[in-house]
């Protein structure tokens, strides 16, 4: 760690001139918050930005508003929000990133660029701003995954569960961790951070169908990725492999959050 904080110092300070922050607080901030060595590696600038920010720093403040917020305008533009909304976006995010108490750049753990994470939040503010952020949820977390299947309420399903949990498990992991870093974001943004594919296709400014099949197809490849395994390792009838498929949605969804919310 001491070799990433020195990089990381000398490369936030480079980059973002005018902002000292202390090697300590720095590592402060990163033991708080508890990201590795090898992410600050990965993003030693944003995270060095991020801290001094969260240490109320007034030039990274200053310069965290003239690389971000500048910005808005781009993060939403698919929302075709009025200049007055636009300026209500923008401070909306200047108190909740930077004078909340404890400002919620903390939040920001160097898994992405600092920009992404960024327009992900402008998004969140631009639907609350236009109340619709309830319209735009879609379908719950619960559905998305488990309501493909139709033979959830099956008797034997929960006798398959207790059975066969441990191999349901491994076999949902393995086929996460299996995804794309695309794949894995737009998952962490349905899961955990709640947003449907109309909200997901203003992040990658695509049109909503797109990211609607996107999404789709991930749903498929994890199911047929975790159906196959479990035919492979497990011996069980054709019936009671259907009954475990409808409990596969739930256990998903369970491996998503703790997989992906872990690295968010």
């Amino acid at each position: 760690m001491d070799a990433a904080l020195a990089s990381a110092i000398a490369q936030g300070r480079t980059l973002w001139p005018g902002v000292a922050l202390a090697a300590d607080e720095l590592a402060r901030y990163l033991d708080e918050h508890g990201i590795a060595a090898e992410i600050l590696e990965a993003r030693p600038a944003d995270l060095y930005l991020a801290a001094a920010c969260a240490h109320q720093d007034p030039a990274a403040i200053a310069a965290f508003e003239r690389t971000y917020l500048t910005q808005v305008r781009a993060y939403v533009a698919r929302l075709d929000l009025s200049d007055e909304q636009i300026d209500e976006v923008r401070q909306g995010l200047r108190i909740k990133l930077l004078a909340d108490r404890p400002p919620r750049i903390t939040g920001y753990k160097g898994t992405g660029p600092l920009g992404a994470w960024v327009r992900v939040a402008a998004v969140r503010v631009a639907l609350d701003l236009l109340g619709s952020a309830s319209r735009l949820q879609g379908r719950s977390e619960e559905g998305m995954l488990a309501g493909h299947f139709s033979e959830e309420g099956l008797p034997e399903a929960e006798l398959l569960r207790a059975r066969y949990r441990p191999v349901l498990e491994a076999a949902a992991e393995r086929a996460i961790r299996a995804l794309g870093d695309r794949d894995k974001a737009i998952l962490r943004y349905h899961y955990i951070e709640g947003l449907n594919a109309e909200a997901i296709a203003v992040i990658y400014r695509v049109n909503r169908s797109s990211a609607a099949r996107w999404l789709a197809e991930i749903r498929q490849q994890l199911l047929q990725s975790v159906q196959k395994e479990l035919a492979l390792e497990i011996r069980v009838s054709p019936s009671e492999l259907r009954s475990l498929a409808a409990v596969v949605g739930e256990q998903m969804r369970l491996s998503i959050r703790r997989i992906l919310g872990d690295a968010a």
